[in-house]
């Protein structure tokens, strides 16, 4: 442990305590207790120390425990040192609430926060947008959605995107500095035995999860399963199969499923061949229907196709159909980063038709610039029109079939994709995701029980995933609450067909 002094102010290192860490199960929880097996050592190794040798120490401690005592008279009693389990980040409706002990002294203090681990600061000084920072001269704080956001990156209990944090004491005593075991490691998750203040990290929080509905419990995944014309995709399309299955869903929408056979063996469309690998297991393509081109064009070789399969022993499909966005981009006005197209499917309940979800498969621009401003544009026009097609009987939106909103007006809907934008992604953020939780969904990654989340971010086939939070894919939710649970499943890279894992949700379906 050391000691950093920081001129007027003192860092103290936020770190939440939370009880019930064991991990169960896959999930994950952090601990800071050392090795049982090196407690054993250290207590029998060493020499035999003298009588003598006892004595002396035994007088020398007692001797030290005086003087302590006096110096603990005069602090009014207050805590000298602690740990990173002894400063607290409460999660509260659209909130989150920063308690920390008193110190010697002090006769303020500050609390700096921010969505980038990395413009956390070393001073209040030095605390640049996006950090934010307050002072007090409590020992709490509590800090709401408006204090919480930034541009681009909506922080409430619908949203989960958490936030770092950091405290200050000023004319305080020197505060032992933990520091951050896992710097970029923005999300852990907790076992299902955690109260509400476990942490995604050992320096953030988000606010609490939104209560799920009642109803029928149903699990959805969105899988980027990477278009068969990067290759591989003769011996990537058994493992993707099989990582489909693995997840437990029973709605599945993928991206870059492509209706070209390039990469492909027979040369097949590729969502053909998918779909064929996934029957046995008793999955159906939800629309098998050629409308996944470029105007002008009659075929695609697009890596944003967008596909939906689901399990015939319990949906029923009542329709489907497609939308395809159209936004120009740096001078293009037609092609592949211009037109992207919206799948959907309206499905019921076998054992209870009642019981009915619409379900929406998007793949949004990618960066074509190192997080640019016109890529950013274009992703939020391209959910503007999403959004359209969803709430504007009026729409123009290019559509395949009925106006989504019109065949699911009152059905709960889930849109599942990939974004390719996250809360760490500066300056521009998550806009996709806020526009979305603006209009009545909710991100289910802020669920009851999180598993693996810190692997959200996509990769390579054949390496781990990325750990600091980069999450491009997502299953948002209207008219279900909040998600009972959250899952990225990650698989050992050997068996893992494509350079995104699979995300799970469980969400409750009122019937």
């Amino acid at each position: 442990m050391r000691t950093l002094r920081l001129g007027l102010f003192s860092l103290m290192m936020l770190a939440l305590t939370f009880t019930g860490m064991a991990v169960t199960g896959s999930a994950e929880a952090a601990t800071t207790s050392a090795p049982a097996g090196a407690r054993v050592s250290a207590a029998q190794g060493g020499h035999a120390v003298s009588a003598r040798k006892r004595h002396h120490k035994k007088k020398h401690h007692k001797k030290r425990r005086k003087h302590r005592k006096a110096a603990v008279r005069t602090s009014s009693s207050r805590p000298q040192n602690f740990s990173r389990r002894t400063v607290r980040a409460v999660r509260g409706r659209d909130s989150i609430t920063i308690t920390w002990p008193a110190r010697a002294n002090a006769d303020s203090y500050t609390v700096a926060w921010s969505p980038l681990i990395r413009n956390i600061p070393k001073s209040p000084s030095t605390c640049y947008y996006p950090c934010k920072y307050r002072h007090t001269t409590a020992t709490s704080m509590t800090l709401r959605t408006a204090d919480l956001s930034t541009y681009g990156r909506l922080v409430n209990s619908a949203s989960g995107n958490a936030v770092h944090f950091k405290v200050f004491s000023r004319h305080g005593s020197t505060l032992n500095w933990t520091g951050v075991t896992y710097p970029w490691d923005s999300w852990i998750a907790p076992s299902p035995t955690t109260t509400t203040d476990w942490v995604p990290s050992m320096s953030s929080q988000m606010p609490a999860p939104l209560p799920p509905a009642a109803g029928t419990p149903v699990g959805l995944t969105s899988f980027n399963v990477l278009a068969a014309s990067t290759g591989g995709w003769a011996s990537r399309g058994p493992k993707v199969a099989a990582q489909i299955n693995g997840t437990g869903a029973t709605i599945v929408a993928t991206q870059e499923n492509s209706n070209a056979g390039t990469g492909v063996p027979g040369g097949v469309a590729q969502y053909n061949d998918l779909a064929s690998r996934l029957r046995p297991s008793g999955w159906a393509l939800a629309d098998n229907r050629n409308w996944d081109y470029t105007l002008g064009a009659t075929r695609s070789a697009s890596t944003q196709a967008a596909r939906i399969y689901y399990k015939t022993a319990v949906w029923s499909q009542m329709s489907n159909g497609a939308l395809m966005t159209h936004a120009n981009i740096n001078g293009q006005t037609t092609g592949v980063n211009v037109d992207r197209w919206v799948s959907w499917s309206k499905l019921s309940l076998k054992s209870n038709p009642s019981t009915q979800i619409c379900v929406l498969d998007a793949h949004l621009l990618t960066n074509l610039g190192n997080y640019d401003k016109a890529s950013a544009d274009h992703r939020n026009a391209e959910v503007a029109q999403i959004m359209s097609e969803l709430n504007n009987s009026n729409s123009t939106v290019r559509r395949v079939g009925t106006r989504v909103g019109a065949a699911c007006a009152g059905v709960p809907t889930v849109i599942g994709g990939d974004f390719n934008s996250a809360e760490e992604h500066a300056p521009y953020g998550n806009m996709p995701q806020g526009t979305f939780v603006g209009n009545g969904f909710v991100d289910t990654k802020n669920a009851g029980r999180r598993y693996n989340t810190r692997l959200s971010g996509p990769g390579t086939v054949g390496a781990w995933h990325q750990t600091w939070g980069t999450q491009i894919d997502y299953l948002l939710a209207r008219g279900v609450g909040g998600a009972t649970s959250f899952k990225v499943n990650a698989i050992t890279p050997s068996s893992a067909g494509s350079d995104h894992y699979p995300i799970t949700a469980v969400v409750n379906v009122p019937n």
